[in-house]
């Protein structure tokens, strides 16, 4: 069997493992930023085997202020939702006498995942190297709902009644019933998108005062194999772009101070690409002011919304900066690591390719909330097994990464998502 097949083999049990470790920085649910990779001189290729976990129980809405992850698509209003509910010609499950001046609920909500994931990246030159990346793992997502008696009409509890209370949260569940949407939890498992990527680089010995400095310009692009959110579940979540093709260049440095000591950077732009698909959302509602001047008022989250229909969606660039810092070797193989990785998405862009326009939908809303930010820090140890042996081998390098959401500079509708993960690198 010659090295070629045997290459390819691996490759292709790779995939059939499917379970890969992305370098999706798009999705706000989970933070899809890679392991630093330690380099070896010698063994520019390698694969990172990681399995990880995440969990999320709040997040934080446009102000860093925390927030039920539900509500990042904002309040739920009942009186809101059953206008909604009339303009597309069904039956308001609430009563009239209980339609009050405002009625919104306390949205909260827990999201985890399990999953195993791999980096590959094979060096076919000095200069040119390929890399992929995908993932598998399984969410469970909850969302529940608790009604806020101190903001009805009147800013009093005593207004509402127990009884009062459950023929609100009955109207809310026959809402639900209406519009085809699920229970409040729902599990999901499969696999991320597909990360390619062609990376060009070089390095240079003892220049500037540093023991060596390695560059790279990547051009990679990210195939929609992850799961899309489903509109009739308003816990999913999706796993990759839900659905869209990408595009994306990134260029990155690593710089070595002294021995042992690196400083290296990576600058991201993502772009998904532009398709019509099929989604959820609310319809406009106005009402008229003091001037007799119709006016739109705030809508129910399009994840609870009545119209579902053909939209084209075009998303907004993803920047990324992300610095960090490791010292390899601290004492006999073992190394600690901290990296920031700050993301900013942009707009995204919604035109309606509904054939019948006639109920008039809140694009702007979801357009507005499409926008979002993070901010991580990664804190890691490792352990080189190799790293004091004469002729390394195949040895492997261990680590533990703990990656914690932050409110530094941008942190802007974005589930508080922490990810515990485990990391094997071995170089060849």
């Amino acid at each position: 069997m010659t090295k070629r097949i045997r290459f390819l083999l691996f490759l292709v049990a790779m995939l059939l493992i499917g379970t890969c470790k992305p370098m999706i920085y798009d999705n706000r649910f989970f933070p899809f930023q890679d392991l630093v990779p330690i380099y070896i001189k010698d063994k520019p290729s390698y694969f990172i085997v990681s399995p990880f976990f995440t969990t999320a129980s709040s997040a934080y809405n446009k102000n860093q202020d925390e927030i039920g992850i539900p509500a990042l698509f904002g309040p739920l209003d009942v009186n809101k939702l059953g206008e909604s509910i009339e303009k597309v010609g069904l039956p308001n499950p609430l009563p009239s006498f209980l339609r009050l001046g405002t009625s919104p609920f306390v949205l909260d909500g827990k999201i985890q995942a399990q999953g195993i994931a791999l980096i590959f990246r094979h060096a076919v030159t000095h200069w040119l190297q390929f890399g992929f990346s995908t993932l598998f793992m399984n969410v469970h997502s909850r969302q529940e709902f608790f009604y806020n008696t101190d903001a009805t009409k009147g800013g009093s509890s005593r207004n509402l009644q127990p009884g009062t209370l459950q023929t609100i949260e009955n109207a809310r569940r026959k809402m639900f019933e209406l519009l085809c949407l699920s229970q409040n939890d729902s599990g999901q498992s499969g696999i991320g998108d597909f990360d390619v990527y062609a990376r060009f680089t070089k390095a240079w010995e003892y220049l500037f005062k540093f023991r060596r400095i390695q560059a790279g310009f990547s051009i990679g692009g990210l195939l929609p194999s992850g799961q899309s959110r489903d509109i009739f579940e308003p816990t999913s979540v999706p796993f990759g772009g839900s659905g869209h093709w990408g595009v994306y260049v990134a260029a990155d440095a690593e710089f070595e101070i002294k021995e042992d000591w690196n400083v290296g950077l990576l600058f991201r732009l993502n772009k998904r690409l532009a398709r019509t698909k099929c989604l959820r959302l609310a319809t406009c509602l106005t009402e008229t002011n003091s001037r007799d001047e119709e006016i739109v008022k705030a809508s129910t989250p399009f994840i609870f919304g009545t119209v579902v229909g053909e939209f084209r969606v075009n998303p907004g660039p993803t920047f990324v900066f992300s610095p960090y810092v490791t010292f390899e070797n601290l004492r006999d193989g073992f190394g600690i690591g901290v990296q920031y990785v700050l993301t900013s998405h942009r707009e995204d862009d919604i035109t309606d390719k509904r054939c019948d326009k006639s109920i008039e939908v809140n694009i702007c809303d979801i357009q507005e909330l499409s926008t979002w930010g993070s901010d991580y820090v990664g804190l890691s140890a490792f352990y080189d097994f190799g790293k004091m042996k004469v002729e390394r081998g195949c040895a492997p390098i261990v680590s533990l990464q703990w990656d914690v959401p932050m409110a530094v500079f941008i942190a802007d509708r974005v589930p508080r998502t922490h990810r515990i993960s485990l990391g094997i690198q071995l170089n060849f």
